[in-house]
């Protein structure tokens, strides 16, 4: 009756994030290089814990990558 489905993919460059904020909760939705990563249903505030840490691991890269929201 319970389930949980797990994915991990590797990735380099995170191209975009998607935070859509609900009365309670949130969905984000990750697009990496050529796929999109996506979770439902999760608090508001893991969603900007997850954007805030993309965004600090894409700026410690090489090459200044700018993720937007």
């Amino acid at each position: 009756l319970i389930s949980v489905d797990e994915k991990t993919s590797s990735f380099r460059y995170v191209r975009d994030i998607e935070i859509d904020k609900h009365l309670f909760g949130a969905d984000i939705k990750i697009k990496l290089s050529g796929s999109y990563i996506e979770a439902n249903s999760i608090s508001k505030k893991s969603a900007n814990r997850i954007k805030d840490q993309l965004a600090e691991y894409n700026n410690k890269l090489g090459k200044k990558h700018v993720v937007m929201n």
